[in-house]
């Protein structure tokens, strides 16, 4: 699945009993279960060790990877471009205004629409329409980087920046009451997201210095530091064992459950086990 609008079934009356900022910091602990059997590498790829320098060439490359579970079997593709849009297309033209630009997110919400943008350093904002675009009511002006549906009259904007030295991010939590939208609530999160996924109890979310988890009690937190910051990963899915997967530039990273933690596994196409910069490319050298 892309990043950017995703489902999963949370308790609306867990979420309504929670407020504001109520970050988790204590890392998940190991709990010692044992670890399913990791998942099969997708035909055409291989394992490899990044190293420091491939790592930094990697971050000039043009190759870009997704990531979508179909019928139990990971899928890579390529990206048809970088940092798409994500949800249905409104039914309606949106109305000409500056913050209504950039990436956009929609999903189908309080019967109308959820609409998120992000146009990175340039600004952000969420928005709700009507579903005939008739009217319209600005939740937030922060820049927008997914949404999740909690269910009928909940939802999550998953927000925030990473830009020069600044990395900010956090969570905010959307309720309609009565034909009214709800969205101060926010929880913070430990620095920019990324890309996520929604599981079934919750929403893993890679920031640009770790794998976090927000559970339905609304609390944010770290399970382990993983580094992707500069590789621009951009979707993420789950598999039948736990397994997450993460697409980005060259790479493909595989994080299989190991008690409370991950392992990582880091792939490449079998066409660029080796890569080498040139000028603001990251060329492939084959095996």
């Amino acid at each position: 699945m892309l990043a950017g609008v995703a489902r999963f079934a949370f308790v609306v009356l867990v979420l309504a009993s929670c407020k504001g900022d109520e970050r988790g910091t204590t890392p998940v602990t190991n709990t010692a279960a044992p670890a399913p059997a990791p998942s099969a590498i997708p035909a055409g790829w291989v394992t490899i060790s990044p190293t420091e320098e491939r790592l930094r060439c990697a971050n000039y490359a043009r190759d870009e990877w997704q990531i979508a579970i179909e019928q139990g079997t990971v899928k890579v593709t390529q990206a048809a471009r970088r940092e798409p849009d994500s949800g249905p297309v409104p039914p309606f033209a949106l109305p000409k205004h500056p913050s209504l630009k950039g990436r956009r997110h929609t999903l189908a919400f309080g019967g109308g629409f959820l609409v998120g943008f992000d146009a990175g350093e340039w600004g952000g904002a969420l928005y709700w329409f009507l579903g005939d675009g008739s009217g319209q009511q600005q939740l937030a002006g922060e820049n927008v980087r997914g949404l999740v549906a909690l269910g009928p009259e909940a939802a999550m904007s998953i927000e925030g920046l990473a830009h020069l030295g600044m990395s900010e991010g956090a969570v905010r939590w959307i309720e309609r009451r009565q034909g009214t939208f709800e969205a101060a609530a926010v929880t913070k999160l430990p620095d920019a997201p990324s890309t996520f996924v929604a599981t079934g109890d919750g929403v893993y979310v890679l920031t640009t210095s770790s794998l976090v988890r927000i559970g339905r009690d609304r609390r944010v937190a770290t399970v382990q530091p993983v580094r992707t910051s500069g590789l621009y990963p951009d979707s993420m899915a789950i598999d039948a064992t736990g397994a997450l997967w993460i697409g980005m530039r060259q790479f493909v990273l595989r994080l299989s459950p190991a008690g409370g933690r991950y392992t990582e596994t880091w792939l490449a196409r079998e066409d660029c086990r080796h890569a080498e910069q040139v000028n603001l490319d990251c060329v492939c050298r084959g095996g």
